[in-house]
């Protein structure tokens, strides 16, 4: 799904404030045509595997053996389809959350100017950059009120493509000898930990590009 309201779990409250009714309608539209179908033909397709592969299970062990009995227990647990479309938010969901944060905020016009206020014209420019290069069109995905909240919403999901195709590390500890440092996103910044500290880091978009700097 390439709408900006994908990732709306990310935003914050100020980017789901300046969110428009026709935003809302293009979200539902996408969400109606693509996710809601995809999401019930891989259903089947995941229950149709499970079936087969309990089925081999039977046909080689017998049932109700040890064998049976794993493979039914990893079938029960197995929420791989429902944790991928889980990721999106219902149009009804966004629809209260968007609603929620206008509430909570005297007007649309004021969001807006606090918005720029509080993030310099440098750093709405990098969003800019950044968004479109992700693909994202001004104007129309996004504006430069929102253009920073956007682009910090998909920055987990920018950094785990990073890391996965080795053009970003966070092994950076000199300390000790983890190869793999854990790492999640908390109130806008990347927390990494490793075997003996965890460091926090500042979420910007340098020239358009995902940057990691230490704030601790």
């Amino acid at each position: 799904m390439k709408h900006f309201l994908a990732n709306a779990k990310n935003l914050s409250m100020t980017g789901l404030a300046v969110v428009t009714y026709e935003d809302l309608s293009e979200y539902t539209n996408e969400y109606d045509t693509n996710v809601e179908p995809d999401w019930q033909k891989d259903i089947k397709t995941e229950s149709e595997i499970q079936s087969s592969v309990v089925e081999g299970v039977v046909a080689l062990y017998g049932s109700y053996g040890k064998e049976h009995k794993y493979v039914m227990r990893c079938r029960d647990n197995t929420q791989i389809v429902r944790t991928h479309y889980n990721q999106y938010l219902s149009p009804q969901e966004l629809g209260i959350l968007v609603a929620n944060a206008k509430e909570k905020t005297e007007s649309l016009e004021e969001v807006s100017s606090v918005g720029l206020d509080n993030k310099t014209m440098d750093s709405v420019d990098d969003a800019i950059k950044f968004l479109i290069t992700s693909g994202f069109t001004y104007g129309v995905d996004f504006s430069s009120h929102n253009a920073v909240d956007i682009a910090l919403s998909l920055a987990p999901d920018t950094l785990s493509t990073l890391i996965a195709e080795k053009t970003m590390t966070l092994n950076e500890c000199s300390e000790c000898d983890a190869s793999d440092h854990e790492w999640y996103e908390r109130e806008e910044k990347i927390v990494v930990s490793c075997n003996c500290k965890s460091v926090e880091k500042e979420i910007s978009f340098k020239g358009g590009l995902l940057t990691l700097t230490s704030s601790n």
